[in-house]
């Protein structure tokens, strides 16, 4: 059963371990505010060491933004968020690689998808951390 619109929450998890990592955080909440999202909490920010990776790389710094209605589809969320990520220098090359941000949405409303799509994050694509 669809949640109410009023009541649809969406959490974007964020991480960077390149270049200003505090600051690549932040630019992607200004960035997400930009997008016409509607940040409405932010967690704290945790350090964590890259997961699954092969090379050594910097430590990530991560957080949760909670975003509230109006929300875009999904679909239409992801794509702003992928756009976001590409404007900040984002490359995605190989998996589990370095990155200036990482923006992983980790649930929209009561939305369900079993496997993230190619080339949209995930934990197939090299997420930041545990």
């Amino acid at each position: 059963m669809a949640e109410s619109g009023a009541k649809v929450r969406a959490y974007v998890g964020m991480g960077s371990n390149l270049g200003d990592r505090a600051g690549n955080l932040l630019l992607g909440v200004r960035e997400m505010m930009s997008a016409g999202l509607t940040v409405l909490r932010l967690s704290s920010i945790y350090e964590t060491e890259p997961v699954g990776v092969e090379d050594a790389q910097p430590d990530y710094l991560n957080m949760v933004a909670e975003l509230c209605p109006p929300l875009p589809t999904p679909e239409e969320l992801l794509a702003r968020l992928l756009k976001i990520e590409h404007a900040s220098g984002r490359r995605r090359g190989r998996p589990a690689s370095a990155r200036t941000l990482d923006l992983d949405l980790l649930l929209h409303g009561d939305t369900r998808q079993e496997k993230p799509k190619e080339g949209t994050g995930g934990r197939g694509d090299g997420g930041t951390g545990p």
